[in-house]
């Protein structure tokens, strides 16, 4: 979730533990992590894999950038880059982190060599995202205001006392450009390109 329940609960004037509420948050955080194509929760020990393009720089797709217990970082050392056409990915495939440089808001690795050509020949395992209490206000606030936009609908409410599609379900069948026009410009400084797979 990309807001603490109690946060939400408070602006739609409910319990923090109401099963309908709690639906829709986390239906919101997955409908902006879609839509901004990232997992902007913290996370440990994230694998992705990028194809080499004989360029120099790479990007994560779950910034910022942290080291182990989530506190932002800007050593190179907090993450481990391999580089192997033959994809097995052994310990002497590792670049060494004196080659690389980070920007850890934005997600991006500059390596001070060039990368090879070829499919998934690199392989990159960091931490990265945002806890609760590191979240972009702008963030949190699009997703209160997504999940109050949803709550106040009567009609998916009324769905989901039918049992019929309810607000678990509902927003992931819509495409992101039906978000409220309000949450799309909140989002927008943070949508990104896919340059990653996680598998």
């Amino acid at each position: 979730m990309l807001v603490a329940p109690s946060e939400v609960a408070e602006i739609l004037q409910c319990d923090e533990n109401d099963a309908a509420m709690l639906r829709l948050l986390e239906a919101a955080s997955r409908a902006i992590n879609t839509y901004c194509g990232r997992t902007f929760e913290w996370r440990k020990d994230i694998v992705e894999y990028f194809d080499g393009d004989g360029q120099d720089v790479l990007w994560v797709s779950s910034p910022p950038i942290t080291d182990a217990e989530g506190n932002i970082t800007y050593s190179a050392s907090s993450i481990t880059v391999w580089e192997d056409d033959d994809r097995e990915f052994e310990d002497a495939d590792k670049i060494d982190a004196d080659d690389l440089r980070i920007d850890p808001i934005a997600g991006r690795i500059d390596y001070a060599g060039i990368f090879s050509s070829g499919p998934r020949i690199i392989k990159v395992q960091y931490n990265g995202g945002y806890s609760l209490s590191t979240m972009p206000e702008d963030v949190k606030y699009a997703c209160i205001a997504l999940v109050s936009d949803w709550w106040l609908h009567r009609s998916y409410r009324q769905l989901d006392r039918l049992g019929g599609q309810g607000p678990l379900d509902w927003p992931n069948i819509l495409p992101a450009n039906t978000l409220p026009e309000k949450v799309l410009q909140l989002l927008q400084p943070y949508r990104r390109n896919i340059y990653a797979t996680g598998f």
